[in-house]
């Protein structure tokens, strides 16, 4: 596993790249959205600046969540990145909140959009660029266990699919289907909606220590070690790659203080060769009965 210091520097740097290409696209679609007025560019530009105010919070959540462990903070940081994903979410459902203003402004003053050349070409371009964007962050979210780049480029996930929604919005304009321009704009609201709640609940619940491990798997490798009869009282905390696990073990009653210790050891390093992302054991010893 990368050091800490090496994941966030990587991290960093990401998130760098793809805050300016997603700064990009949504300064070309609010603009030209706004010239044409073309709603369902300016939806899904809105939806495009999100992505670049995802990566600024993404930026002050890596700066503080690999700091090391401190006196305040004897199990670290790393649930900062954690609170920053579930931001991610809370801007995306204020993203859909401003699209529907735009629809019920729209709705009581219509106004012609206008497409150009120029529409199809910037959309194309940032569709493109997304498809990128989402290769880039889910390689880097996976190998740099990362839940924040995994959730951005889930978010720029939805950046695809409103976009090529918007293409489709584009042509029924030139049809002169406007009624569709606001259909679209409703549908880009549903998708963002979606994944917003999805990031949401996913990030929740580790931010309120749901269990990242499986408990069963635990008992199976603790019962291996020679010398524990069972364990019990299972409990762990944390995210996938960085897990605090608390169990207690039954074993032989006659053993010496230091041979209990030992075995303890013993099922240490057993959870940590099947559980890579367990940085911390700690074991209770507990007198079997005895038949």
């Amino acid at each position: 596993m990368l050091d800490l210091s090496v994941r966030k520097s990587q991290i960093v740097r990401v998130l760098a790249i793809t805050f300016v290409l997603n700064l990009v696209i949504a300064l070309a679609k609010l603009g030209y959205g706004y010239f044409t007025h073309t709603l369902s560019m300016v939806a899904d530009g809105f939806h495009s600046l999100m992505d670049s105010t995802s990566n600024i919070v993404g930026f002050v959540a890596v700066a503080y969540a690999f700091d090391p462990p401190d006196e305040d903070h004897p199990y670290g940081h790393r649930k900062a990145e954690i609170v920053a994903s579930m931001l991610i979410a809370v801007m995306l459902g204020l993203t859909c909140l401003e699209i529907i203003k735009e629809v019920a402004s729209r709705l009581s003053a219509p106004v012609t959009p206008e497409v150009s050349v120029f529409s199809f070409v910037i959309m194309v371009v940032g569709v493109l660029i997304n498809f990128w964007v989402v290769w880039y962050e889910t390689r880097a979210g996976k190998a740099f266990n990362s839940h924040l780049l995994l959730s951005d480029a889930m978010h720029t996930r939805s950046d695809v699919l409103v976009s090529l929604s918007v293409l489709v919005s584009l042509g029924a304009i030139t049809l002169r289907w406007y009624w569709l321009d606001l259909l679209v704009s409703l549908g880009i609201t549903l998708v963002i909606g979606k994944m917003a709640v999805q990031l949401f609940r996913e990030n929740l619940g580790i931010l309120i220590d749901q269990t990242p491990i499986d408990r069963e798997l635990v008992r199976e490798k603790v019962k291996a070690v020679s010398g524990v009869y069972d364990c019990h009282q299972i409990r762990a905390h944390g995210l996938s790659d960085a897990i605090y696990l608390e169990l207690h073990i039954w074993v032989d009653p006659n053993l010496r203080v230091t041979q209990a210790h030992e075995l303890s050891h013993q099922v240490k390093d057993a959870l940590h060769s099947a559980f890579p992302g367990l940085l911390d054991a700690t074991i209770h010893i507990e007198p079997a009965d005895l038949p």
